[in-house]
């Protein structure tokens, strides 16, 4: 049960991924969770840190209401 529990939030954390509608989220996110920092993501992407936090939060708060954690 845990195993099933844990790939289905997995499977709507992604889908979630895919539909925000803000490409600087996506990209934001997603090179969050592959471990970069806040400047190294600014830098990447050729935004300020503060894009980053922000875009990074509103992602994040999007995934977790998928999830019903929000």
């Amino acid at each position: 049960p845990y195993k099933l529990e844990k790939e289905s939030k997995y499977k709507i954390a992604q889908n979630c991924l895919s539909d925000l509608d803000n490409e600087t989220q996506k990209s934001v996110l997603t090179l969050f969770s592959e471990g970069l920092k806040y400047d190294e993501i600014a830098s990447r992407l050729d935004i300020p840190v503060g894009t980053v936090k922000s875009s990074l939060l509103r992602a994040r708060t999007k995934v977790a209401d998928a999830l019903g954690k929000g």
